[in-house]
């Protein structure tokens, strides 16, 4: 979690990382980690981006593609948001994310 300051304190909230789970799919319905964030006024920042364009980690078997790593943010507008080209050092796509501070 980064929290971004400004003369008279916190501005923006950012939380970033590899949730294993993907608010959009239903196999995870149960799950409430988004729902919690979303009561305490976080944005999924990958809420307005198609499924294919931001598939995180690639599926195998019986699992499908998924959107595991990602960002939520408070006070902060998310500009863009994107999967970058897979790197060999993991399992995950590495994640960008560019917003506005206020």
């Amino acid at each position: 979690m980064e929290k971004l300051y400004g003369r008279r304190g916190p501005v923006a909230t950012i939380i970033a990382g590899d949730f294993n789970t993907d608010p959009t799919d239903p196999q995870f319905t149960g799950e409430k980690t988004f729902e919690i964030f979303e009561r305490a006024g976080f944005l999924w920042a990958w809420k307005e981006t198609p499924p294919e364009k931001r598939v995180t980690h690639k599926g195998k078997g019986r699992y499908p593609d998924a959107t595991f790593d990602g960002f939520l943010t408070k006070v902060a507008p998310v500009s863009t948001t994107q999967v970058l080209p897979a790197m060999s050092a993991s399992d995950h796509n590495p994640v960008a994310l560019k917003i506005t501070v206020p």
